[in-house]
């Protein structure tokens, strides 16, 4: 007997390759607009713009930084 554990993982892998599939599917539509003549400012801010949803995204991924220490003690 599978474990709920393992199929909720397996869930959640399918449902990442759903979603990651998706998003280079958009990105390649976005590849699409250079066929158009945007100037070096405009292609900067979308590239920006994506930059920085996906920095914001990855984060949400990384553990959570251990608080400060209250006190000092030699390691």
């Amino acid at each position: 007997m599978l474990d709920k554990g393992a199929g909720k993982e397996v869930k959640a892998r399918a449902q990442a390759e759903r979603y990651v599939n998706k998003v280079l599917r958009d990105l390649k539509q976005i590849e699409k607009l250079a066929r158009h003549k945007f100037g070096e400012e405009e292609v900067t801010q979308i590239f920006t713009a994506i930059r920085e949803e996906l920095d914001m995204v990855q984060s949400v991924f990384k553990p959570p930084a251990p608080p400060p220490q209250s006190e000092f003690k030699f390691k």
